[in-house]
């Protein structure tokens, strides 16, 4: 961003985890909890894994249902780390 933009500064680590990213985890709930809301019927699935970059592994718990135009749909609804 210097080169492009000299006079922008970024943001700092203190307000994304103070500020930014609580905000967005605070829309995107809403949003799932709202969507959650409409179909009759959810099944839930649960994954473990791990990937290249963290030495944790992780287990996640995702909802399934099909929407008023017969789409499947899915979002992860909870994630945390196994140690």
């Amino acid at each position: 961003m210097a080169v492009a933009v000299p006079r922008y500064t970024l943001p700092s680590s203190k307000y994304f985890r103070t500020t930014l990213l609580p905000e967005l985890y605070d829309a995107v709930s809403a949003a799932v909890t709202s969507v959650l809301d409409t179909p009759q019927h959810i099944s839930f699935t649960t994954d473990g894994w791990t990937t290249a970059q963290c030495t944790d592994s992780l287990l996640g718990i995702t909802a399934h249902w099909i929407d008023e135009s017969w789409k499947q749909q899915s979002a992860v609804i909870a994630a945390c780390c196994i140690r």
